[in-house]
């Protein structure tokens, strides 16, 4: 069986791809949310506010899909723990721990770009229109009278001025961080591939057959991973929350997580 360190060493690109994913969502709904705060106070037209909509309704899957996978790496994690504890027939928990596993892949998979991409940049051209003052007067106000309010630490001379110059600018970050998601869940999805393909005969079949004492040995990273992932998952379901909060749109529809008969909390 592997050593407790080698068990960490294989795991540790997965969860490391998994916490870079986690980390530029968290940064994508700091765009989004800008984005609403700024331009809700510039009575912005249908127009603007469905591109906008629209824009939020994908980000909102692209990262539920990133907690789901996350979820389904705990679940899976969680039913590994079980395997290695359990005093009765540990055959029953294989099945389930490659039905987590296989979610997780599918998942990881579901989380992409290519429809994002162009609703962020309609949006951005949607935001342009709406804010952008005509030339004379947009280079007074942004570029004399707020630099010079801003010395004095006043407020932007409107809300107008204030969102064209933070809020536009969070698209261009939008589109950065949807595609370093998309690119840290595919990092994840090569390597999960990867170790799944051994799974059940290196892994799962060696677990399945140690002794109490072996078990035990391996169970200290097992529970490490678990706790790690968990987080991952957390900090995701909350970021989902952030999401509507700011957007006050209503979260999108998936089908319910697999359990597949492991007690685990979502």
């Amino acid at each position: 069986m592997e050593s407790k360190g080698d068990v960490e060493l294989q795991l540790f690109p997965l969860l490391n791809a998994i916490a870079h994913m986690r980390h530029s969502t968290e940064s994508l709904v700091d765009d989004l949310s800008t984005i609403w705060r700024l331009t809700r106070h510039t009575k912005p037209k249908p127009a603007l506010v469905h591109d906008l909509k629209e824009a939020t309704r994908l980000v909102q899957l692209h990262i539920a899909h990133a907690y789901r996978a996350a979820m389904n790496l705990t679940s899976f994690f969680v039913a590994i723990t079980r395997l290695i504890i359990s005093n009765d027939d540990r055959n029953k928990y294989i099945p389930h721990i490659l039905a987590h596993y296989d979610d997780f892949l599918e998942e990881l998979d579901a989380i992409e770009s290519a429809a994002i991409i162009p609703s962020l940049l309609v949006l951005e051209q949607s935001l342009r229109k709406h804010l952008a003052y005509p030339p004379g007067v947009g280079f007074i106000v942004c570029k004399v009278l707020d630099p010079f309010l801003e010395k004095r630490g006043d407020s932007p001379w409107s809300s107008r001025s204030e969102a064209f110059a933070k809020a536009l600018p969070r698209v261009p970050s939008a589109r950065t961080n949807v595609l370093a998601t998309a690119a840290s869940a595919q990092q994840a999805l090569r390597v999960a591939r990867m170790f799944r393909q051994g799974l059940q005969l290196n892994v799962l079949s060696r677990i399945r057959f140690l002794p109490v004492e072996g078990r035990e040995k391996v169970l200290t990273p097992v529970k490490r991973v678990t706790y790690a992932s968990s987080n991952e998952s957390d900090a995701l379901k909350w970021e989902a929350g952030r999401m509507y909060a700011s957007s006050g749109m209503p979260r999108p529809v998936l089908p319910p997580l697999h359990i597949h008969g492991i007690s685990c909390e979502i």
